[in-house]
């Protein structure tokens, strides 16, 4: 976790801390950084774009790997080409970077994942870009969602699915019942197994609070000044201590039984460790 107010130095200092980045970049071929583009709205209800330029200026230090800017929002078209333009995406494309918005109705843009410890699905369809990188960094923000509640690194991984695996979890939230939303719950949690990314990076320099996943004006709160960059293999660390977070800042916010059972379940498929006192955390300034 680093702590400071200019992005690129927080970056930086937070990579030459993560002790395997080296390694795991180097000799990669391709790398693909996986943003949150929910709305053509800036941070912090997207990805900053210089957060991205200056990861991939990271990368570019230490591999000649093709890296792939790329999201599958859930509109198709123009819309989603919309989006990605107006968050500056594009302008990212340059030497081996390539910047993807996958439409997620075509189905020849996933492949098929499975998992014997899924309790809801057989099988998911996942982004064939994702699932054929060497590496996969997984870039978050925490606000609040009117589906899962918290948004940040497990949510984040939704735009990895096909959109009918996404459609059906939401029309079990839709039924509005206990068991609805336990399974969009358990959903959420097995979308970001099947994705799995090696890396996760929070920018909770600011935090979207109340209402999200976009801003909705007289609903929304913008909290600034929080300065956290948090970076981790872990997608449940990241996301309980930004559940702390939101409790912090946010309170119409508990992470009681929604968060907490997201995370419980991450944990039990073994996508990370839910509970503090078995992290390791390492604080830095920058």
């Amino acid at each position: 976790m680093v702590e400071g107010t200019d992005l690129g130095s927080m970056l930086r200092a937070g990579i030459e801390a993560l002790p395997a980045f080296d390694e795991a970049v180097r000799d990669r071929e391709r790398v693909v950084i996986k943003p949150n583009a929910t709305a053509a709205q800036l941070y912090p209800v997207t990805t900053d774009v210089q957060l991205i330029r200056t990861l991939i200026e990271l990368i570019r230090q230490r591999s000649e790997a093709e890296i792939t800017v790329c999201d599958s929002p859930s509109y198709a078209g123009l819309a989603a080409h919309r989006v990605f333009s107006t968050l500056g995406y594009f302008d990212l494309q340059g030497r081996r970077v390539s910047v993807r918005c996958i439409d997620p109705t075509i189905g020849t843009h996933f492949v098929e994942v499975s998992s014997l410890s899924w309790t809801r699905h057989a099988k998911l369809l996942t982004t064939k870009l994702v699932q054929e990188a060497d590496l996969v960094i997984n870039l978050a923000i925490p606000k609040r969602h009117h589906a899962a509640d918290l948004s940040c690194a497990l949510k984040n991984n939704m735009g990895c699915i096909y959109d009918t695996f996404r459609t059906l979890a939401h029309l079990e939230l839709a039924k509005d019942s206990p068991a609805g939303t336990e399974a969009f719950d358990l959903s959420l949690a097995e979308f970001a197994d099947a994705v799995h990314p090696e890396l996760t990076i929070v920018d909770a320099r600011s935090i979207l609070a109340r209402r999200g996943p976009a801003f909705v004006p007289g609903e929304s709160e913008i909290v600034e000044g929080v300065n956290r960059l948090m970076l981790s293999g872990d997608m449940v660390a990241a996301d309980s201590y930004a559940a702390d977070l939101m409790e912090k800042y946010d309170d119409t916010f508990s992470r009681e039984n929604r968060v907490n059972r997201q995370l419980d379940y991450a944990q039990a498929l073994g996508i990370g460790v839910a509970v503090p006192e078995e992290l390791e955390l390492i604080e830095l300034s920058a």
